[in-house]
């Protein structure tokens, strides 16, 4: 259980129903706290849906800024640089007093959360055995927030219109 702890925060507590709680996804109707280890000194948030036609490109597609910000204005992405790797603690929240807010359209309503080098690419998409976490969302358009306190990131995800994300440079925190 500590290295689960690890992955997922200090607050992990398996489920009594799974003895793989990571493998279930989480429903966000009350706050969540995880965590996450990134080797690549950044968190992604995105629909599986949305990045399926990045599965047959390299591995590092999103390494291009250019590529990066296509899909974050699309709507498709929110990829964020931490400026270091290692843990960070995640508050998932349903409010919308996050500061920092972007538009993304979740057309499956199976979203991930995790480290950036686990984006669909180089054939592969995420798996929540790797690292990084699945949420169950109804599909459509949301506001995703983002806070951060040293190596603690707020995220709020709420139901919202959709609306233009105007990102002329990567995003950092």
């Amino acid at each position: 259980m500590g290295l689960l702890r690890r992955w997922f925060g200090k607050k992990y507590v398996p489920s009594r129903e799974s003895p793989d709680a990571f493998d279930d996804a989480v429903s966000v109707n009350r706050q969540k706290e995880f965590g996450i280890y990134t080797s690549t000194s950044t968190i992604a948030v995105y629909d599986l849906a949305a990045l399926k036609h990045r599965l047959n490109d390299d591995v590092d597609w999103w390494a291009d800024p250019a590529e990066e910000l296509a899909e974050i204005n699309l709507r498709n992405l929110l990829i964020v640089g931490l400026g270091g790797d290692g843990f960070y603690d995640l508050d998932i929240v349903e409010e919308e007093g996050v500061a920092t807010r972007f538009s993304l359209c979740f057309p499956s309503g199976r979203i991930f959360i995790g480290p950036g080098e686990m984006l669909t690419g180089g054939g592969d998409e995420p798996a929540p055995q790797y690292g990084g976490m699945f949420l169950d969302f109804e599909p459509g358009d949301y506001a995703v927030g983002l806070e951060r306190d040293d190596s603690r990131l707020r995220i709020s995800i709420t139901r919202s219109v959709a609306f233009e994300n105007r990102v002329a440079e990567p995003i950092h925190m």
